[in-house]
């Protein structure tokens, strides 16, 4: 029986269910805003020389060519207050929106940057993603600088954020403390909630994952299919899948077992039907998007309160660029998440 070709596929194999697509041109979103195009365009034409002849100065790199302008974006948007100091024995910084609202001094947030578990350590990721969301929401955010590879592995981050939380219970209450993360900072939210339930610590009030779910592969289609319109992570062998981790994930978890659902959650129903309400954030041309889209099926099929907001032709981690209008949609809707279910149903 013939079967009829399409005209958007050069090649099927039956034996494996791979499409082998031609290449095509991709043009903007009609629903980006000016802003988010031209942010796109100068993502993809700004070059500066990566150091990457040892780790901290791969680091230093980072942070001088993209964490720091950033950074200073945020700072000259969101008025907050910061104090480096210690928590548990584990180096933070605790941002405090200025004015901030007494009613919600009883909450707190808990931050977990990104940087594939290698980068962004030392405050400027952290404060990066911590400040607009302490001044959108005016909720104290306690962002965590949790050890990372190359010096540290798998469960070291976790065991940080254990420690973190396990003093603040001290002096919250649990359904008032909030905990999100971006990239890597999403999927460390997610094992360190699963790790919480493994030691029968009571589960905060709230998470938000954020450009991730809670698989660290970062497995589906979205690593094959969006990975090349931006050119955010090398595209992995084809044919493979789930493909290889990602370089810094790759040696942060050498050593753990994929299939624990401590290291990914997203496998394991009986972890997964014990988490808190939750909000996922992606773009359409993020490469975790598959990862959050499962991680979002997964906690509705198992009841669990779960809400994913997406938006078209953006990034991985594209609210980082605070001065997008798709950004500051994107905080209001966080800080609306984490007051309702941190400040109870009356604040939204």
């Amino acid at each position: 029986m013939a079967r009829s070709q399409s005209p958007f596929f050069s090649d099927f194999s039956e034996e494996e269910g791979a499409v082998n697509m031609p290449a095509f041109s991709l043009p903007f979103s009609v629903y980006m805003s000016q802003e988010a195009k031209q942010a796109f365009i100068d993502k993809h034409t700004r070059t500066w020389n990566i150091d990457a002849s040892s780790i901290e100065t791969l680091r230093d790199t980072v942070d001088q060519n993209f964490f720091g302008p950033l950074l200073e974006q945020a700072r000259s948007r969101y008025a907050v207050h910061t104090e480096r100091t210690s928590i548990g024995g584990v180096p933070v910084d605790i941002v405090t929106p200025q004015n901030a609202a007494k009613e919600n001094d009883h909450c707190v947030l808990i931050c977990l940057h990104g940087g594939s578990y290698e980068l962004g350590n030392g405050g400027m990721c952290g404060l990066l993603e911590a400040t607009p969301i302490a001044s959108v929401s005016q909720i104290k955010v306690i962002s965590i600088d949790y050890r990372q590879s190359p010096e540290h592995q798998y469960p070291a981050a976790t065991e940080d954020v254990a420690r973190v939380y396990s003093e603040l219970l001290k002096t919250y209450k649990p359904e008032n403390i909030g905990i999100y993360g971006s990239s890597a900072g999403a999927i460390l939210t997610a094992c360190s909630t699963a790790w919480f339930i493994k030691e029968k610590l009571p589960v905060p009030g709230a998470i938000g994952l954020f450009c991730a779910g809670a698989d660290p592969r970062y497995a589906g289609d979205s690593r094959f299919i969006t990975s090349p319109q931006c050119g955010d992570t090398p595209m992995p062998a084809v044919g493979i899948n789930p493909p290889a981790l990602l370089p810094g994930y790759d040696v942060y978890l050498q050593n753990a077992n994929l299939n624990d659902p401590l290291v990914c959650p997203a496998l394991s129903p009986e972890t997964l039907q014990k988490f808190p309400p939750t909000i996922i954030i992606s773009g359409t041309r993020a490469y975790d998007l598959s990862s959050a889209a499962y991680t979002h099926t997964q906690l509705v099929k198992l009841g669990v309160e779960a809400n994913i907001y997406l938006w078209d032709g953006m990034w991985h981690g594209f609210y980082c660029d605070v001065d997008l209008p798709e950004s500051r949609e994107a905080f209001d809707i966080t800080a609306r998440f984490f007051q309702k279910k941190l400040l109870g149903e009356s604040k939204k």
